[in-house]
Order: C-alpha cells, then structure tokens, then sequence
C-alpha cells in the first residue's frame, strides 16, 4: 500500500504516487505555482512596455 502525496489516503493503485488523476493534477498545480512564485523574470517579460 502507498500513501497519496497529495491527499494523504492509501491505495493500491494510481498515477505517480498519487491515488486519482485529480490529486495528480492538483499535485502538480501545486509544484508548479511553487516554481513560479519567486521567479520574477516570467512577468517581467510579460510586463514590459514597449517604447
């Protein structure tokens, strides 16, 4: 048995250690806004006014 890393809850089978596509998806919703928190150079891009 294996623990969800999104959920907590066991089971036996699932998709990359997590127990239903849904924790998958939120799992890695979740990893992404961590990466992008911080990095700033995504909105500065995004921002810039062109002259």
């Amino acid at each position: 048995m294996t623990e969800c890393k999104e959920c907590g809850k066991v089971y036996e089978i699932g998709v990359k250690d997590c127990c239903s596509d849904d924790c998958f998806k939120k799992n890695i919703q979740k990893r992404i806004d961590e990466a992008v928190e911080n990095d700033t150079s995504h909105t500065k891009k995004i921002s810039r006014e062109d002259s």
